[in-house]
């Protein structure tokens, strides 16, 4: 059974730690302090918090941030197709790793940033969660919506990319490989 710790971002699958998603990408160097990180984390945190409870009630409760979301959604409702599951931790069991996509729709998987960054990584990201969603059973997709609110309205952006897929099952390999040579080394 797959347990998640959010107060320390922690998957665990029948009580033994797993490796999620996020962990396994490529570290991204940030240039700002380690207040500002930590205002954006907090920021990122209540949006998704924000959208997910927009998801539970269908209400906006007359937020900006809401209000802006649902017109997004209302606009976008046919190409993405109807919501499937959202902020709901997936494991594989194929890979022994975990995520937690922020919304699959029939057509579409759409992940919530506060900024753009850097396609190719988000790409990464897409893929792991691209192949959970393969794992549990719904058809894979190449609409892989990054969106993020720039003040006004929310902006989306299709990072699909053909390679990422085994590039991402390649970091899963890598990451595995590590772990055999540090319990080599310590004599596990």
């Amino acid at each position: 059974m797959l347990e998640f710790h959010s107060e320390n971002h922690e998957y665990r699958w029948d009580g033994e730690k797993v490796i999620s998603v996020t962990q396994l990408l490529p570290k991204v160097q940030f240039f700002c302090s380690p207040e500002q990180l930590e205002a954006a984390r907090v920021e990122g945190n209540d949006n998704h918090s924000m959208v997910k409870m927009f998801w539970d009630t269908g209400e906006t409760f007359d937020d900006p941030y809401l209000e802006s979301f649902r017109s997004w959604y209302e606009d976008n409702k046919t190409l993405l197709g109807e919501i499937l599951l959202y902020e709901q931790p997936l494991f594989s069991k194929k890979l022994n790793y975990a995520g937690t996509p922020d919304m699959f729709f029939t057509n579409a998987i759409v992940d919530l940033k506060r900024t753009p960054g850097n396609v190719k990584y988000h790409a990464l990201q897409f893929a792991g969660y691209n192949l959970l969603r393969k794992e549990a059973g719904m058809p894979g997709v190449k609409k892989w919506i990054l969106l993020w609110h720039d003040g006004k309205e929310f902006k989306t952006k299709n990072v699909y990319n053909p390679q990422a897929e085994g590039i991402f099952k390649s970091l899963v390999m890598r990451w595995n490989i590590e772990q055999q040579i540090n319990n080599y080394l310590k004599g596990v």
